[in-house]
C-alpha cells in the first residue's frame, strides 16, 4: 500500500492533476501514483458534479405538467394530478407524524400499493415531506411484512385501499399512525390548495436518504439496502443515457414494485423524462400480448421484464398464435412500434433469447444488478448484444490507492452512485455483502460489464468495491 503522507496528501494536488502537469516520481510503489491521484480526483469531481442535481422525480413534474404519466385500471394520470395528489398525501403524513416543520428528517414510512398511481402518490408524498419510502409488497404474507416495517423501524403507514385490511392491523399491533389511500379514480381528493399545503423546501436532497429496498432473502432473512437520493438520480440519469430515454416513449409495466428493475428502470426513468407509463396489476400473457399490439394510444414502444415473463409469452404465442398471418402480424408490429426489450434479474437462457427474435425480431437488451448496487451491467443499446470492452480489474482501498494483497475484488463503472446499507443489522450486512461479492466475481455475467456506475459500498472495516471502466 502507499504510504500515509501520499494518501493524506491528495488535495494538494488537485489543481496539478486537473492541470495534467504532474510527474511522479520511479521507484516501488510510486509508478502508479500519479494514474491513481488523477483517478482520485476524477471520480471525486463527477461525485460533486452529481450531487448538485439529485432533486427526486417529482421535482420535474412541474415542468410536464399536462402529459400523460400513467395510464392504470382506473384510468389516466396526468403528471400534475400525481403532483397535485402527493403533495396533499404529504400534508397528511406530516400532520399524522406532528412535523410542522414539514421534514421528517428520514423516517421511514412504509407503504403497501397496487401497481397504479397510487404507488407513485405515496412514494413521492414520502419524498416531498423528507421521508425515506420503504415500498411494501402485496404477496408478503402479514409476517414478512411486519418484519420490514420493524426492521426499517417505519414510523407511518400507508396503505392503498385494496391492501387496508392487511395494514391497518398491522398498524395496530406496531402502535404505528396508518393512513389509508382513497381508490385510485379518487386520487384527486387529496388535493390541497397551495395555500394549505406550500411547496416542498428541501433543497440538500443528495445524502438524504430515499429509499430502503430489500434483498430477496438469499443469505437468510431479507436485508435493507440504504438508497440516497444522489444514489437514485445516478441509476436513472445513468439508463435514461444509456437506453435512449425520451418523452415520447412509452412503457408497459407488469413487474412488481419493490424491486430496483420494477421501481427505478420501469418507473422513475420513464417518469424523469416525461414519458408515459402502462401499468397493468398483474402479470397476464393475454393482457400483455394484447397491449403489446395494440394500436390504441398511448402505444407501448418499450418492454422489460424477467426471463420467466418472456417464457410464459412465449407459450402464450405458440400455443394462440398458430396461424402464419397472425405471426407475421407479430413480428411486424412488434418491429415497427417498439424500439426496445430488455432482459434482466437473472441469466436469460439462449433458448429464449434466440426464440423470442424469431417471434418479434427483438434481440432482448440484457442488464443485470443487485439490490445493493442497482444497474451495474448492460449490453449496448445500438449494434449486436455482446459485453462491453475495455474493463480494467483494479485492487484499491477506501481511499482510491491499490492494495497488493489477495483481497476481494470487483469492478466498477464511471458515473456517481454511492450505496449505503442500512446499519440496523451491521453484522449480517457485513457477511451477506462478502457473500454476495465473492458470488459477483465468480460469475460469468461480470463479461458483460461495461459504462454504467460508479458503486461505492461503505461499510466499517470493509474494503471499498469498485468496477472500474477506463
Amino acid at each position: 500500500m502507499l504510504p500515509g503522507a501520499v494518501r493524506h496528501s491528495v488535495p494538494v494536488w488537485r489543481s496539478a492533476l486537473a492541470s495534467g502537469c504532474f510527474q511522479c516520481e520511479a521507484g516501488p510503489g510510486r509508478w502508479l501514483l500519479r494514474r491513481v491521484l488523477r483517478r482520485a480526483y476524477t471520480s471525486t469531481r463527477a461525485r460533486q458534479a452529481a450531487a448538485g442535481d439529485s432533486a427526486p422525480v417529482f421535482s420535474r413534474a412541474q415542468v410536464y405538467r399536462d402529459k400523460l404519466a400513467i395510464v392504470d385500471d382506473s384510468g389516466s394520470h396526468s403528471y400534475r394530478d400525481l403532483y397535485g395528489s402527493s403533495r396533499g398525501l404529504a400534508g397528511r403524513i406530516k400532520a399524522a407524524l406532528d412535523c410542522p416543520s414539514g421534514d421528517l428528517q428520514g423516517k421511514r414510512i412504509s407503504f403497501l400499493c397496487a401497481n397504479d398511481a397510487s404507488y407513485t402518490v405515496a412514494q413521492w408524498a414520502s419524498w416531498m415531506c423528507g421521508g425515506t419510502a420503504v415500498p411494501l409488497y402485496r404477496e408478503h404474507p402479514p409476517s414478512e411484512l411486519e418484519y420490514i416495517i420493524s426492521d426499517s423501524q417505519s414510523s407511518l403507514l400507508v396503505a392503498g385501499q385494496p391492501y387496508a385490511d392487511t395494514m391497518e392491523p398491522l398498524a395496530h399491533r406496531l402502535g404505528l399512525p396508518y393512513l389509508q389511500l382513497p381508490p385510485t379514480s379518487s386520487l384527486s381528493s387529496l388535493l390541497e390548495t397551495p395555500e394549505n399545503q406550500p411547496e416542498p423546501g428541501i433543497t440538500d436532497w443528495a445524502q438524504r436518504p430515499a429509499m430502503i429496498i430489500y434483498t430477496s432473502g438469499t443469505t437468510g432473512r431479507p436485508k435493507g439496502v440504504l438508497h440516497t437520493h444522489s444514489n437514485i438520480q445516478a441509476m436513472v440519469q445513468g439508463l435514461v443515457s444509456e437506453w435512449g430515454w425520451s418523452r415520447d416513449d412509452v412503457i408497459l409495466h407488469t413487474l412488481p414494485l419493490h424491486h430496483v428493475h420494477g421501481i427505478v428502470n420501469k418507473l422513475l426513468c420513464p417518469l424523469w423524462v416525461g414519458a408515459t407509463t402502462v401499468m397493468l396489476p398483474t402479470f397476464q400473457p393475454q393482457k400483455v400480448w394484447e397491449v403489446l399490439l395494440s394500436s390504441k394510444a398511448p402505444m407501448v414502444n418499450v418492454f422489460m421484464a424477467v426471463p420467466t415473463i418472456y417464457s410464459k409469452l412465449i407459450q402464450h404465442y405458440e400455443q394462440h398464435f398458430t396461424q402464419p398471418r397472425v405471426q407475421d402480424f407479430v413480428r411486424a408490429a412488434c418491429k415497427e412500434r417498439i424500439r426496445l426489450m430488455v432482459s434482466g434479474s437473472s441469466a436469460l437462457p439462449q433458448p429464449t433469447l434466440l426464440r423470442w427474435e424469431e417471434i418479434t425480431g427483438h434481440t432482448l437488451l440484457e442488464r443485470y444488478g443487485m439490490t445493493e448496487i442497482g444497474m451495474a451491467l448492460s449490453n449496448p443499446l445500438k449494434g449486436p448484444r455482446i459485453p462491453g470492452t475495455h474493463t480494467h480489474t483494479h485492487t484499491i482501498d477506501h481511499h482510491h490507492f491499490p492494495l497488493y494483497s489477495d483481497v476481494i475484488t470487483s469492478h466498477t463503472s464511471r458515473n456517481c452512485m454511492t450505496v449505503r446499507l442500512s446499519l440496523i443489522n451491521i453484522t449480517t450486512c457485513r457477511q451477506a455483502l462478502l457473500e454476495r461479492c465473492l458470488f459477483a466475481l465468480s460469475d460469468s455475467c461480470l463479461s458483460c460489464l461495461r459504462n454504467m456506475v460508479l458503486i461505492r459500498l461503505f461499510l466499517s472495516g470493509l474494503p471499498m468495491f469498485l468496477f472500474q471502466v477506463v
